[in-house]
């Protein structure tokens, strides 16, 4: 089942990955919640608490304060995403381990060519596997919504 992605929303993700590197970028995902498949209509990005390069931990000031804005706007929180910028799209051990079991988990990685690849994935309970999604994307963006504060984010119909 494929992710739907708006393109400047996908395009957002991959800026935060640029303009973080080298250390890693993270945010969250929001989205109708209980859609199938998942439609990701806004991303917050959110300050990496992380005190190593190779890691990221949301900011949970930030992350309440979007959560709380996603809400007022009728949406919900879907999941994560980060950056790889010394690596490939794929979780590692610790982001399998950090994942909330059922959320998504986009990962903007490198490829060999230094591009910035984008994989998004489901992580199970247990923190030791993930289902890998496709990601469809679409340029439909009519509504714009605020959250929080943060810079106007795209919202589909």
């Amino acid at each position: 089942m494929p992710i739907l992605l708006l393109r400047p929303i996908l395009r957002r993700l991959l800026a935060a990955a640029a303009a973080a590197a080298p250390a890693e970028a993270c945010g969250v995902l929001l989205g109708p919640g209980g859609a199938a498949p998942a439609r990701i209509l806004a991303f917050a990005p959110l300050t990496n608490r992380a005190a190593a390069t190779g890691a990221f931990a949301l900011d949970p000031r930030e992350f309440l304060a979007v959560e709380a804005a996603g809400r007022r706007q009728g949406l919900a929180v879907l999941g994560t995403f980060h950056s790889h910028p010394h690596a490939g799209p794929l979780p590692s051990a610790l982001d399998l381990e950090m994942a909330w079991p059922g959320h998504l988990l986009l990962i903007a990685g490198r490829t060999r060519a230094r591009r910035w690849r984008l994989a998004a994935w489901r992580a199970a309970a247990g923190g030791t596997s993930a289902q890998r999604f496709t990601i469809s994307t679409s340029s439909t963006s009519k509504t714009r919504i605020e959250l929080g504060g943060i810079e106007p984010l795209p919202l589909a119909p």
